[in-house]
């Protein structure tokens, strides 16, 4: 039952306007990461600043990912906190253990979309730095990436499935931006509510090149994990019709 209502969403996912804007936010961040590794410069160019571009690329396009994940995040949630997907469920879910199975199916969708979305960046990103500023990979470097911008991501995603849960508004949807903006513009804060977003979602710093959490992985799953479970319990009770 779980396996169908994976198929289920996962076709009305892939609709062909969603693939369309899909691979165009991603085409769109794609080139916007080559051009930060100076992919319309001349390559003798790139040869004789090699150091500034190979930093140029890294801090750039971290930024830009994180920003893409924002955007990212916007898109699936809309597309998955819908009355029209509600709807999906009223007309397949018979039973309390079905619309368990139904939510359980719509979290693994979307986790699974964020993870190709992140995986996939992150590895253009790793094609930039090898053959554009002809820089050595650190594979080890590229990992901490993808874990950290995916838990960002996640994070994000559950947040706002949860506050549409109870709360049905797109404006909900855009919390991720304000989110995003708030943390970039206060990353000295030392106390007060910015404070306790940093320590709350794994918000990516980049210190010398080195990517930076502010606290161990495993917080930020215990926190994913109570916001889904909270996801999921509200799901449960709420009247979808």
């Amino acid at each position: 039952m779980l396996d169908e209502y994976v198929r289920m969403n996962r076709k009305y996912f892939l609709h062909p306007v969603n693939i369309i804007l899909l691979l165009v936010l991603m085409g769109l961040t794609m080139l916007a990461m080559a051009n930060a590794g100076g992919i319309f410069s001349s390559f003798w160019e790139r040869d004789m600043f090699r150091g500034i571009y190979q930093d140029n690329l890294i801090k750039d396009s971290i930024m830009i990912l994180k920003f893409a994940i924002v955007i990212f995040s916007v898109f699936l949630s809309l597309q998955f906190n819908t009355k029209t997907h509600d709807n999906l469920a009223i007309y397949s879910v018979q039973n309390r253990k079905e619309r368990f199975l139904f939510i359980i199916a719509r979290l693994r969708i979307i986790i699974a979309s964020m993870s190709l979305v992140v995986i996939s960046l992150s590895l253009f990103l790793a094609i930039c730095l090898k053959y554009l500023v002809v820089a050595e990979i650190d594979y080890f470097w590229l990992g901490k990436l993808v874990i950290a911008i995916l838990l960002n991501g996640i994070s994000y995603l559950m947040i706002v499935g949860l506050l549409m849960s109870i709360i049905r508004s797109f404006v909900i949807a855009l919390v991720p931006v304000i989110l995003f903006f708030l943390m970039e513009t206060n990353q000295n804060a030392v106390s007060g509510f910015t404070k306790i977003l940093y320590d709350l979602f794994p918000f990516v710093k980049l210190i010398d090149n080195e990517i930076v959490l502010q606290n161990p992985i495993l917080m930020y799953l215990v926190y994913i994990s109570v916001l889904g479970s909270s996801v999921v319990l509200i799901y449960l009770k709420k009247d979808l019709n």
